[in-house]
Order: structure tokens, then C-alpha cells, then sequence
């Protein structure tokens, strides 16, 4: 239960950290030295402010997880559906009216959260 914002760039520096959580902070895009963290396979930034995300996003080859639930998201960009080893994507509480159509696209895909979403129609 932080009030961060931004990551020092030093972050990247990890090399070999594989599972980050991030909740509950303020967080308004999904920093971009995140994007440098190679064997990242679990990113938790579960109950923040997020409204996007970096296109880069979809090159970070090992990232299993994804939560990004309780923010502020009504889309997914398609870097988000470039993710081929994503396994669990948690979007509840969240701002969508629909489930994003290029879910389908994710191959490796087992677990998706959705609930307390605006749903109201699921893409054909």
C-alpha cells in the first residue's frame, strides 16, 4: 500500500527476477523498465490507476501472469494479445463493457478473470 508512480530505471538491473507485485499503488501506466526485465513470468498491478499500457509490453517473453484487475481499464492494446506465453490474465474490476476480441489470439491462455466488469456483450 504504496503511493508510487514511477520505478527507477536501476530496476532493469534485475536480471533475473521473475514474479513482481505492485498492488495498491498509483500507478497510472505500466512502467517501461518493466519492459527490460527479460524473465519476468508474474506481474501483479493488481488495485492501481491504470488506463494503458506501453506497446512494448508484448515483447517480454516469459510473463506466465498478468493482473491488472481494479484499475481504471476499458481496452487492451494488441501488445497485450502478443504475449504467447500468458497463461492467467486477471481484468476483473475493471472499466469493459466487452471481452476484448484478440483474446483469442493468446495460444497459451488457461485462465482469464473478468467479473465485476460494464460487460455487456461477448465479441462472436
Amino acid at each position: 500500500n504504496n503511493r508510487l508512480q514511477a520505478l527507477p530505471s536501476t530496476l532493469a538491473l534485475l536480471k533475473h527476477l521473475t514474479v513482481l507485485h505492485l498492488p495498491h499503488n498509483a500507478f497510472e501506466t505500466v512502467p517501461d523498465v518493466l519492459l527490460q526485465m527479460s524473465q519476468l513470468r508474474e506481474l501483479d498491478m493488481s488495485h492501481n490507476q491504470l488506463t494503458c499500457f506501453p506497446s512494448g509490453l508484448g515483447q517480454s517473453p516469459c510473463l506466465q501472469t498478468l493482473d491488472v484487475s481494479w484499475n481504471d481499464l476499458n481496452t487492451l492494446p494488441e501488445a497485450v494479445f502478443q504475449l504467447e506465453t500468458l497463461k492467467r490474465l486477471d481484468l476483473g474490476s475493471n472499466r469493459f463493457m466487452t471481452l476484448p476480441v484478440g483474446i483469442g489470439r493468446l495460444p497459451q491462455l488457461e485462465v482469464v478473470t473478468w467479473e465485476g466488469n460494464l460487460m455487456r456483450s461477448i465479441p462472436k
